[in-house]
């Protein structure tokens, strides 16, 4: 896999159940393909990132 540095895992897996279970807290965007279609939206608006 192109970008990887040594001392990378293979694999990475995320879940925000801990975050949800411990703090009561909830995502705005459950599903993963929710999540990319706004961060997706947010960097056509803001191509330059924050504070542009």
């Amino acid at each position: 896999m192109a970008g990887r540095r040594a001392g990378d895992p293979p694999t990475l897996i995320g879940s925000s159940r801990k975050a949800i279970d411990t703090l009561g807290w909830q995502p705005a965007f459950a599903g993963l393909e929710a999540i990319i279609e706004t961060a997706w939206a947010w960097h056509r608006h803001h191509p330059e990132g924050y504070g542009r």
